[in-house]
């Protein structure tokens, strides 16, 4: 769906919303779930506290539509909420760094597009190459640094939008992208020591 359709279409189900019809969310729910979803899980590494997460967003978003600003996209103050949940959560489980210690095997070609080294490396995390090997090098990075790691590369959001979701500046969206990628890409090279050398040799 092009962007300004789905902002004027999701406009449409708020204001319905707000006008009584409360049913309408259930297709704004439908029509994000999985985004939520994805980025709960993410930050969290943890499928239940993701899956509880995910719907606590949708519940906050509903009993907050009355403050809803229209010149912003829904998804992306949707994002923000969801951030900001897995936040408090990290913060009352006091969330430590998780060991790597998958296989590097089926992970390579993943890590090595996470820390922008291979074509395209904006496209969405392949969760199917070795999940455990990813969420733990996703855990593994400071918080800043996972954050705009997942908005970028797996929900595929500008760095505009990054930027208001986080609320940084650009610049220092940028900024933590690459420090990110550059901790992925050392990780990578601490388990495979000849990895960068034949990365080096495939250009």
């Amino acid at each position: 769906m092009d962007e300004q359709v789905e902002h004027d279409d999701d406009l449409a189900l708020i204001e319905t919303c707000r006008a009584g019809k409360t049913e309408a969310f259930a297709w704004l729910v439908e029509r994000y779930k999985k985004m939520v979803f994805s980025l709960t899980y993410r930050m969290t590494g943890n499928r239940w506290d993701a899956e509880e997460l995910a719907q606590e967003a949708f519940v906050r978003a509903f009993r907050r539509l009355a403050d809803f600003d229209a010149k912003r996209r829904f998804a992306t103050w949707l994002y923000t909420i969801a951030l900001n949940l897995c936040r408090d959560r990290a913060k009352r489980k006091r969330i430590a760094a998780v060991p790597i210690d998958a296989p590097i095997g089926r992970a390579r070609s993943l890590l090595d597009r996470l820390a922008g080294t291979a074509p395209d490396p904006e496209r969405q995390l392949a969760a199917k190459e070795d999940e455990a090997f990813v969420q733990h090098s996703l855990m593994g990075l400071p918080a800043g640094q996972k954050e705009v790691l997942i908005l970028r590369v797996q929900q595929d959001l500008s760095y505009a939008e990054i930027a208001e979701v986080l609320n940084i500046p650009v610049k220092q969206v940028k900024a933590r992208l690459h420090r990110a990628r550059r901790k992925l890409r050392a990780l990578w090279t601490e388990r495979e020591p000849n990895a960068e050398e034949a990365h080096k040799t495939r250009r």
